[in-house]
């Protein structure tokens, strides 16, 4: 799903994802959202689907009405709030689950919600590594920028910059593959390559 406003929000582009999603996957699709998907009408696409479920970053601190709170801590030993309660107020009201990383003064805490309310069966912690596991999608966007030098475009209509856009992608895929063929054959991790 794609804009060829370079300035559009991708919040729009939800509902076409999410069908084009449910089209080519028919089991329950856990998806892995950020801060900007954390809106009522979004959750609302996020499980518009029977036994659908999400994972989303809280951007600020909407209404919480907390029924039952549990404490734990991550491997790091840093404390985790699992709360279970509503979610904003009258007609966007619903209930979720939400995970506080409550971090150092100097950083600010993650604020996860999801539909996913057994906390016995779904770790707080467990959730969490698997919201950090975001970080790599990141990480890629920074590594295939700086190694093409997309600040440098070839062209400047948008269809232009999706056609360099996706080339770069592929070649960054070839890339980690000869990596890992590489590093396999050196017997070393493919991030020593």
């Amino acid at each position: 799903s794609d804009s060829l406003d370079g300035e559009a929000n991708d919040v729009p582009l939800v509902p076409q994802l999410m069908e084009q999603v449910r089209e080519v996957i028919a089991e329950p699709v856990l998806s892995i959202w950020d801060r900007q998907f954390a809106g009522a009408a979004t959750l609302d696409l996020l499980t518009a689907r029977a036994r659908d479920v999400y994972l989303v970053r809280l951007s600020d601190n909407p209404t919480f009405s907390v029924e039952s709170v549990r404490q734990s801590h991550d491997a790091q030993g840093r404390k985790i709030r699992d709360e279970i309660g509503m979610l904003f107020t009258g007609k966007k009201a619903r209930r979720v689950r939400r995970i506080t990383l409550l971090r150092q003064e100097d950083e600010e805490d993650v604020q996860l919600v999801t539909n996913l309310l057994d906390q016995d069966r779904y770790a707080a912690a467990d959730l969490l590594d698997l919201y950090r596991k975001r970080w790599g999608i990141e990480q890629v966007f920074q590594q295939v920028t700086e190694t093409f030098s997309l600040e440098h475009l070839i062209g400047c209509a948008p269809q232009a910059i999706l056609l360099q856009f996706s080339i770069c992608l592929l070649l960054y895929d070839m890339m980690q593959l000869i990596k890992s063929y590489v590093a396999e054959d050196g017997h070393v991790l493919a991030s020593a390559i």
